[in-house]
């Protein structure tokens, strides 16, 4: 049975890592150029959202936590752009202001709420920044309750282990969403949260199902975490515990994925606020599974509020015996959450049987 997020109004997260500003630009497409085989948009109107760390910020605020928010940013008009955004959004922010760097920027060119076209705007960071990232890092966690670091190697996180190890010293949770820094890099952290390509990227193949308990508990260990929360998309959530090799896996909430952009950030949004609340690994990761499926729900990179978690949860349990299985209705899955839902089964010792579903007494067939 999928638990309730309680009230958070209590916890502090303390998140850290780059920040992006998403901009959507949308528009009308009726006509293909003459100049060129590709559509012509009429540019209507625009919004800016928060990315990156500064999404995973939000998404802690909008479940109720309180949160501050450590990073980077341009004195550009992004840059500004972002700070207006979070303290609009009651996020406390202290940010380190590099002069002459521009704050990395996505933008999208959307029609009919489908992307076109993705434009990065982005350099490299000065490598003296992430040390005074670092250094706020250090200032602020004895006020936290747990620790996000968000790392999309853009430069604001350089040493993730120097992180770890402070929350460590002073008994704060931390959780990690790496990009492709070794997994080692993040020792110290208790929920690693690689997606399917950092994964397979980490372990230099994708291992076959039966290989992937041994492999990944093995990662774990190796690596100094305490857990690996995989996200696979729409195979769901698998979890390694590298202390005694313990392994789950939470199939995908049943949703019309609208947009996976910044699912992720939601989820390591959660896993911060469960853990600080104190919730089981096992407990914290269906939660957050289920809000990961929210997210993807949406356009765009988007929060999910404490009243749209709750009542997916409360859905969950309706449709679902908390195992991901169907319980007294039809369900129709993907072929790949299909797979993960029978190999639970399997584990259980369950009888798998197929039918066409032909149920007349007398059939001309």
């Amino acid at each position: 049975m999928e638990p309730t997020l309680p009230p958070a109004a209590g916890v502090h997260v303390l998140v850290v890592g780059d920040l992006i500003l998403d901009r959507y630009i949308h528009g009308r497409t009726d006509r293909v150029s003459p100049e060129a085989p590709v559509p012509v948009v009429e540019i209507e109107d625009g919004e800016d959202r928060l990315g990156g760390a500064a999404n995973v910020a939000l998404n802690v605020v909008s479940l109720g936590a309180r949160c501050t928010l450590v990073g980077a940013v341009g004195d550009d008009p992004s840059g500004q752009a972002i700070r207006r955004m979070l303290s609009a959004n009651g996020i406390e922010a202290d940010l380190v202001t590099v002069p002459g760097w521009r704050t990395t920027l996505k933008e999208r060119i959307v029609s009919r709420q489908k992307q076109l076209l993705r434009m990065d705007f982005e350099s490299d960071m000065p490598a003296e920044v992430a040390e005074q990232v670092a250094d706020r890092v250090a200032a602020r966690t004895d006020s936290a309750d747990a620790l996000v670091v968000e790392d999309y190697d853009k430069g604001s996180v350089a040493t993730p282990q120097r992180l770890a190890a402070l929350a460590r010293e002073r008994g704060v949770p931390a959780i990690a969403d790496p990009k492709f820094k070794p997994f080692a890099d993040y020792r110290g952290v208790q929920i690693l949260k690689p997606n399917r390509v950092e994964f397979e990227r980490a372990v230099g193949h994708w291992p076959a199902e039966d290989e992937l308990r041994r492999i990944g508990c093995a990662l774990a260990r190796e690596s100094g975490v305490d857990a690996i929360a995989l996200t696979r998309g729409d195979e769901g959530l698998t979890v390694f515990d590298a202390a005694d090799e313990h392994f789950f896996h939470v199939p995908a909430a049943t949703v019309d994925v609208y947009d996976s952009t910044g699912a992720g950030d939601t989820v390591a949004a959660v896993l911060g606020i469960c853990t600080a609340l104190g919730r089981s690994l096992e407990e914290s990761v269906r939660i957050a599974n289920i809000a990961g499926g929210v997210a993807c729900a949406k356009f765009g990179t988007a929060a999910v509020t404490v009243e749209e978690l709750n009542a997916a949860l409360a859905e969950s349990r309706r449709e679902t015996n908390g195992d991901g299985l169907d319980e007294g209705r039809n369900q129709r899955l993907p072929r790949r959450q299909l797979g993960g839902a029978l190999a639970t089964a399997r584990r259980r010792g369950e009888r798998i049987v197929f039918t066409n579903g032909c149920f007349d007494i007398l059939h001309a067939g």
